[in-house]
């Protein structure tokens, strides 16, 4: 997903990893395979991020004073 994010931005940015903080999850997992068999269904995450991008875009420049 890193790597999605830094080739849709056309940002590289440094990636640090910490220790998990406590309460938190040791692990997250998306599972797709029930809609994709029926919907031939399958996520494009380029789409995704792009689409999330222009959001914070969006919002960012509205927000600026």
């Amino acid at each position: 997903m890193i790597e999605v994010v830094k080739r849709i931005s056309d940002c590289d940015f440094a990636v640090r990893l910490y220790p998990i903080r406590a309460g938190n999850s040791a692990r997250i997992v998306a599972e797709a395979s029930r809609i994709r068999a029926p919907l031939g269904w399958k996520p494009r995450l380029d789409a995704i991020v792009a689409q999330a991008l222009a959001w914070e875009d969006k919002l960012a420049t509205r927000n600026r004073i």
